[in-house]
């Protein structure tokens, strides 16, 4: 009859161990034992899947007599690797399913240590790139407000009311040139000429700002600024 053949341990009884066969799942046997006699629940040690579970577990008790407790009882006074390579060696090259506690508690603390491991390295890169990222905006901004009054006093032109008031001149003179002979100036014509005058006045003014970005002062200072920056970038080790 296939089954289980199982070691099982309870932290009220420390110095014993139960070896027996179930057809069951052997977490489900240790869940039987446990009860309500027991302060602590039954843990399954060890288990295999054998073809002839009943016949291993009769050689295991054979070969654990001197260490049973009572002759009809299950359980043993030994210690844990003994029970594991008594039943290891009674069960031979038949053995299926083989589960160690001892050995998953093992394998699960290495799978999270390295778990562990990775995640804090992940964290300690994330910082760092963080940190370096901090260092070059900072000093990206430090340069930039090193050169920004500099380009901003290169690149100043007069208020916009000056372009205003050269915009309206500009369409009161178009007007006029186009009125009949016999109209002149008038308050009206002022006004029609303030109003769209806000036209030619935004564009004089763009254009003279367009001007003064373009004069070699400007594009030399601004190069020089951004020659900063690539370095700055290029020390980082990245780019942002």
């Amino acid at each position: 009859m296939q089954g289980y053949v199982y070691i099982i341990s309870n932290k009220a009884m420390p110095d014993l161990l139960k070896v027996g066969f179930t057809t069951r799942s052997p977490d489900e046997r240790a869940a039987e034992l446990s009860g309500t006699a027991l302060p602590y629940p039954s843990v399954v040690e060890y288990s295999v899947l054998v073809d002839h579970a009943a016949t291993v577990e009769r050689e295991v008790h054979r070969r654990l007599a001197s260490l049973r407790v009572s002759q009809n009882r299950e359980w043993f006074q030994c210690s844990r690797t003994k029970a594991i390579e008594t039943v290891k060696a009674a069960a031979g090259s038949v053995v299926k399913g083989e589960k160690d506690r001892a050995v998953e508690e093992e394998r699960q603390r290495a799978a999270h240590e390295q778990w562990q491991r990775e995640y804090d390295q992940r964290i300690r890169q994330e910082r760092e790139a963080q940190a370096r990222k901090d260092a070059y905006e900072s000093s990206r901004k430090a340069i930039y407000a090193r050169y920004d009054p500099q380009l901003a006093a290169l690149s100043r032109v007069p208020d916009f009311k000056v372009f205003w008031l050269m915009g309206t001149v500009i369409v009161a003179v178009v007007m006029l040139m186009t009125m009949p002979a016999d109209k002149g100036p008038s308050f009206t014509l002022f006004v029609v000429s303030a109003l769209i005058g806000l036209i030619p006045g935004t564009l004089l003014k763009e254009l003279v700002e367009g001007q003064k970005m373009k004069s070699k002062n400007y594009v030399d200072l601004q190069a020089k600024r951004d020659a900063e920056v690539a370095a700055l970038q290029k020390r980082s080790g990245s780019s942002f």
